[in-house]
């Protein structure tokens, strides 16, 4: 969650030294794409992910990289509790994968172009120029405050609608046609 009162720490301290963390939201994007790749082993997601976020590549055993990544993933990325932190049997936590909010209900990679053109029509932001520059934490901010009147909040509103009584059958039908039009790949299949 973004602070108002404090600037976002973009350093960790590991083994005594201070780390810069890449937390712009390109890379992070990049980076959830990587955690989702079913292709890649859960080792090789730690190393190139702790890659990613830090620039370098540390020489430290399997066991502390992994604990590194999870616990930047967990406090800056995905914030997400201990609680939910998947373990494997012998209780050390799995690679994370990063689970999309509100039910599944949009994709980053699958609603970029509604993404990016709202950020323009509502805050003349145009996210390519912003890649490098604009932090995870204040994409997701304005991501969550995007006005109604934008493309994105119109493809969520659709895929979220459910007949209303006294709902026409013309416009059940128009909303079920939308909601095929503008379903994600996973679920078009899917009545």
């Amino acid at each position: 969650m973004l602070s108002l009162s404090y600037r976002p720490n973009k350093q960790v301290e590991i083994e005594g030294q201070l780390f810069e963390i890449n937390l712009s939201f390109d890379n992070i994007l990049k980076l959830i794409d990587m955690l989702n790749d079913s292709e890649l082993s859960e080792k090789y997601k730690v190393i190139l992910g702790t890659n990613m976020l830090f620039g370098v590549s540390f020489l430290f055993p399997f066991d502390r990289l992994q604990e590194i990544f999870t616990t930047v993933f967990y406090t800056y990325i995905a914030k997400e509790t201990s609680e939910t932190v998947e373990t494997d049997i012998q209780g050390n936590p799995m690679p994370p994968r990063y689970r999309e909010d509100q039910a599944s209900n949009y994709s980053l990679k699958y609603d970029a172009d509604y993404i990016f053109a709202s950020f323009y029509q509502a805050y003349q932001i145009d996210l390519i120029d912003q890649q490098g520059k604009l932090s995870w934490e204040k994409f997701n901010a304005l991501l969550m405050g995007l006005p109604k009147d934008t493309k994105f909040k119109e493809v969520m509103e659709i895929r979220t609608w459910t007949p209303y009584k006294g709902c026409s059958k013309e416009e059940k039908n128009r909303m079920k046609k939308l909601q095929k039009l503008y379903a994600l790949p996973e679920k078009v299949g899917e009545s």
